[in-house]
């Protein structure tokens, strides 16, 4: 694709966008694309979710907990023992 035909897409709609998108990736077939379809699904997958929210909160009990000078602040948290406290916080929240 040369820079005229980038500044075409400029002027389509998004919807035509991906259809240029989707002609260009079929022309092209020596990588792989993965079609997700459109919008978002009307599902999600509970397991990394729940897991990723837990390193969450993780993270903020560790940055509460190294300053705690102002209210609803945290700080930075101490590398020492920190797989300590995590596998700690994972055996404290097994079963949430």
């Amino acid at each position: 694709m040369n820079r005229n035909e980038e500044q075409k897409l400029a002027t389509l709609s998004p919807f035509e966008v991906k259809d240029t998108l989707m002609r260009l990736a079929d022309e092209n077939n020596s990588h792989t694309m993965i079609n997700a379809g459109r919008g978002n699904p009307n599902w999600l997958a509970t397991v990394p979710r729940d897991a990723f929210f837990h390193l969450g909160l993780f993270a903020l009990q560790e940055s509460k907990a190294t300053y705690s000078t102002y209210p609803g602040f945290g700080g930075m948290s101490e590398k020492d023992n920190i797989s300590t406290r995590f596998l700690s916080f994972c055996e404290d929240h097994e079963h949430d």
